[in-house]
């Protein structure tokens, strides 16, 4: 989907890292939402459109902040995924 290597849970995937780095994951909107408000992500952008629940978390952020993010991101797929 992203053309880059990513991970996954019963065949969606979850979290990528893009090529131009940082960690993108799906998340629910209104987490989204809450984390772009903070600064502590940026929506991703494809095609000049904003994704509503992928987001972009910088390289300089914590591995315990990536960590995080990763928790909420397979959370939030595996409970939307059959």
């Amino acid at each position: 989907m992203f053309s880059t290597d990513g991970l996954g849970i019963r065949g969606r995937i979850f979290a990528v890292v893009p090529h131009d780095g940082g960690l993108m994951v799906k998340v629910p909107e209104s987490r989204a939402d809450e984390l772009v408000a903070a600064g502590a992500v940026e929506r991703m952008v494809m095609r000049g459109r904003e994704l509503r629940e992928w987001v972009v978390m910088p390289d300089a952020a914590s591995d315990a902040d990536w960590s995080s993010l990763l928790a909420d991101a397979l959370a939030y797929v595996d409970e939307i995924s059959p």
